[in-house]
């Protein structure tokens, strides 16, 4: 099994440096380019199926794709949402620090076990990426599935199943429009190529 994990194209909110979490915004200008150029990148990888989260900056990202493919299935999953942010969805760092600088402190030092007020913490989005992995591992065994999603989940994947370190979840870079091809050997998950 073969997973492109793609992350969403800028939207003006990632652009001011908002955390987005659920909240449901369009790509902007820069964001809509970057999916132009990913859907060129992906031509190169030849998928069976598509999954994309179901909030719209994501199925904006997979629609450009797809208009390239249109006899592809396309999947839509809550599943494959961005961590919830709860109360710091729309804040930039600054203000939630200002707010509350030891409750940031102790999610970023410890995000599997501490969530933002009113958010999930890693534990909660590992359940249920986990529980869509499993699923998606049964009925698509041998496939090639491009995945469209964000930051959160493709850094989740990365920690917790390419490099089996949950204390790699913040090194990762992921840039808006960009892809991580992944190849499941045995047990093991490793990196076939990122752009």
């Amino acid at each position: 099994m073969q997973l492109i994990w793609l992350r969403h194209g800028e939207t003006d909110e990632n652009a001011s440096g908002r955390y987005l979490g659920h909240r449901d915004v369009p790509l902007n200008q820069k964001g809509s380019i970057q999916a132009e150029r990913l859907a060129l990148h992906l031509t190169a990888f030849p998928v069976d199926r598509v999954y994309t989260s179901d909030l719209l900056r994501a199925r904006q990202t997979a629609r450009v794709f797809l208009r390239r493919f249109p006899h592809l299935p396309c999947l839509e999953s809550e599943n494959l949402r961005e961590l919830s942010f709860g109360d710091w969805e729309g804040c930039t760092y600054h203000e939630i620090s200002a707010k509350n600088p030891e409750h940031v402190r102790q999610w970023l030092s410890n995000p599997f076990q501490v969530a933002p007020p009113a958010g999930e913490s890693l534990r909660e989005m590992d359940k249920r990426l986990s529980r869509w992995l499993k699923q998606v591992e049964e009925r698509h065994a041998g496939e090639r599935i491009a995945v469209f999603t964000h930051g959160g989940p493709i850094r989740w994947f990365l920690a917790k199943l390419v490099y089996r370190d949950w204390a790699a979840f913040w090194k990762p870079s992921v840039p808006h429009g960009s892809g991580q091809l992944v190849k499941k050997q045995g047990d093991t998950w490793k990196i076939v190529s990122t752009f």
